[in-house]
């Protein structure tokens, strides 16, 4: 458990030195408005905020290797980041678009592919488009 800590700590650590991942991300209405789809919404959202998919892979190592957990939902990890890293901080316009949580567990399968039987994916239009 202190191992855990540590570690989000040292994350956590990195994103307050880089101030500028704290910008907001476009919304829903935002993304629609623009006419610019999910994934060009993440794309975007993953090249200002590169450290949240460090941290992705930083939980699921920790739940796979340190917990044993078998099966690991994208959306804990997602939950997690924002629980330990951004709820309480000054930073609370920061957000995680729900949407994207999906794509970050693909981004994590196609580098990973091992473990794909560590998630449960429901089919998604953006796998048709990839």
């Amino acid at each position: 458990m202190k191992f855990t800590r540590i570690l989000v700590s040292i994350v956590v650590v990195q994103i307050l030195i880089m101030g500028r991942y704290f910008k907001t991300q476009p919304t829903m209405n935002t993304i629609q408005q623009t006419g610019s789809t999910i994934e060009q919404g993440f794309l975007k959202f993953h090249e200002k905020h590169p450290l949240v998919y460090k941290m992705f892979k930083t939980y699921f190592d920790f739940l796979s290797n340190r917990k044993g957990w078998r099966r690991v939902s994208g959306k804990f990890i997602v939950e997690k980041i924002r629980a330990e890293v951004f709820t309480g901080s000054e930073h609370e316009d920061y957000k995680i678009n729900n949407s994207y949580t999906a794509l970050y567990v693909r981004m994590f399968l196609r580098e990973n592919p091992e473990f794909a039987s560590y998630f449960k994916l429901r089919k998604s239009q953006a796998d048709e488009r990839q």
